[in-house]
């Protein structure tokens, strides 16, 4: 399992900013996203000692951005292939992907199947970060940035930055800001649900986990169930966007102390839900799209690594719908398709998830339960 890093904790002054804005930076390996978010918020996510001799980033780091009403969290993906799972589960709960790409290299292997799996996923916001560009002339720049935009949208934003001198860094902070003041969460109704991608005992605090806030909202004192082992805990204490808060709400990282269970019961992909009557399942049905980079088909009862939320759990997918061609699917294929589990899982209508292979080296497919 992959230990995420990153400051736990800000301050202890009361947070009483409106709901944040969660930001992950993709790319291929070594196009700069850690050095652009260590100027970005003064944060160096990679802190193992592997890391720093290997100069790459191998697990998920987190920084913080403020300013007086709004906050931006980042989440540091690895760029190297051999770190992609790691990767999916750190964007799949984020508002935005900021895909930042070598000015004197372009579009590489890792970036075009990060930004697969950012559709697959259905995410929406995208923005383009030139990094490098000391290395570079304005026509190689303006060439990368045209196909940056053909890969993504013509209309998506391009920034450019020296990760090292600083250049383009305070331009691009003010419009992160200018994001994150406009963000509103899609609703703050419905239950509070998490997905929880970190469990940690802090001296003098206790047992506390922590996820990104993908629906409703949770308080201080509330009771929640963690699914799906259906155990009772209660919120002592919660940190949102790494500040002291009395909530928490749709689209935030944060952190809550809990009681009433061991941290040995609890595994990542866990959910923490708001309502007692969710329940768990080993089969869910799915609406299913085959990734259009795939060079072979999907058969039928093939094994798979299924990607939801948090949780990478083996699988088996079951085509509905099986045709006379040997009950396989091609690159691009839209289907009905079940999932059946290796154990249970508690998810909802409407949730996103990637399928890689058994293998866990080629991504598959994703699509939405």
């Amino acid at each position: 399992m992959p230990r995420l890093r990153g400051p736990i904790y800000l301050s202890n002054q009361e947070n009483t900013r409106s709901a944040g804005v969660i930001v992950a930076t993709v790319g291929h390996v070594d196009h700069g996203k850690t050095s652009l978010i260590k100027q970005l918020t003064g944060v160096d996510t990679d802190t193992l000692k592997e890391e720093k001799q290997r100069g790459l980033s191998i697990n998920l780091g987190y920084a913080y951005l403020a300013n007086d009403n709004k906050s931006i969290g980042f989440i540091d993906v690895p760029g190297h292939r051999r770190f992609i799972n790691t990767m999916i589960s750190g964007v799949s709960s984020i508002n935005l992907a900021l895909v930042a790409v070598a000015a004197n290299e372009g579009l590489k292997p890792q970036t075009i199947e990060h930004l697969e799996i950012l559709r697959l996923l259905d995410i929406k916001r995208y923005l383009i970060v030139l990094t490098h560009i000391d290395k570079t002339d304005t026509t190689q720049r303006k060439l990368v940035a045209k196909q940056m935009q053909k890969a993504i949208g013509l209309g998506t934003p391009v920034f450019e930055v020296d990760n090292i001198k600083g250049t383009g860094i305070d331009r691009l902070r003010d419009y992160l800001l200018t994001v994150a003041e406009e963000y509103s969460p899609n609703s703050k109704n419905g239950y509070f649900r998490l997905s929880i991608d970190r469990t940690f005992l802090l001296k003098g605090v206790g047992l506390t986990v922590a996820g990104t806030v993908m629906s409703g909202r949770v308080s201080e004192g509330e009771n929640l169930v963690l699914l799906p082992h259906k155990k009772n805990v209660r919120v002592r204490e919660i940190y949102s966007q790494n500040e002291k808060s009395r909530a928490s709400q749709i689209g935030e990282r944060c952190a809550l102390q809990i009681s009433g269970i061991e941290k040995k019961d609890i595994s990542r992909g866990d959910w923490l839900h708001g309502h007692s009557s969710i329940l768990s399942s080993n089969r869910i049905n799915v609406r299913l799209e085959i990734s259009s980079y795939l060079n072979f088909k999907v058969k039928h009862l093939c094994p798979v690594k299924l990607y939801i939320g948090a949780k990478l759990i083996s699988a088996k997918l079951y085509l509905l719908m099986r045709k006379t061609d040997g009950f396989s699917l091609s690159a691009g294929s839209r289907v009905y398709a079940q999932i059946i589990i290796e154990g249970e899982i508690s998810c909802c209508n409407g949730d996103k998830f990637v399928l890689r292979d058994d293998s866990e080296l080629v991504t598959l497919g994703g699509g939405t339960v």
